[in-house]
């Protein structure tokens, strides 16, 4: 008597939560539903949708998407709720590095953090819909100058 599982999980798969242009973000963990809560804020603010991509696994990391969204997007934007050093976001930083994408890492330096409730602390090192809209502005401000 088997049971049969509808869906298996494809180990090293991420999943493509949201199609839009410009800017791919690619979220691991809980920074999935900060980046999906700032879209709309997003959209309103840039007149465009990022993409959105829940990076389920880590290791192996899904090299064909990824190559799909270097060749479609102008920037990537990691978000780890992990150290940055030897993380995520700096696996595709290595990965990206000679193609024609730039990556920004948003996640926690190796620095000591105080206490306070979680929320306190991702405030804290940037971990929310404010810094990555933040970094946003910033990087449509940088990319419109005269360089």
């Amino acid at each position: 008597h088997q049971t049969n599982i509808s869906k298996v999980l494809d180990i090293g798969s991420w999943e493509k939560l949201k199609n839009g242009q410009k800017f791919a973000i690619l979220a691991t963990g809980s920074m999935v539903n900060v980046a999906h809560e700032s879209i709309s804020e997003i959209k309103q603010k840039f007149n465009f949708s990022p993409t959105l991509i829940n990076c389920r696994f880590i290791k192996p990391f899904d090299k064909k998407l990824l190559d799909e969204i270097v060749n479609t997007h102008q920037n990537i934007i990691t978000m780890e709720e992990g150290i940055l050093s030897g993380g995520f976001g700096s696996s595709i930083t290595n990965y990206t590095k000679n193609m024609n994408v730039n990556v920004y890492n948003m996640g926690i330096e190796d620095e000591y953090i105080e206490h306070g409730t979680r929320q306190e602390l991702l405030d804290l090192v940037g971990l929310n819909k404010d810094s990555l809209i933040n970094l946003i502005q910033d990087i449509q401000n940088n990319n419109s100058g005269g360089n």
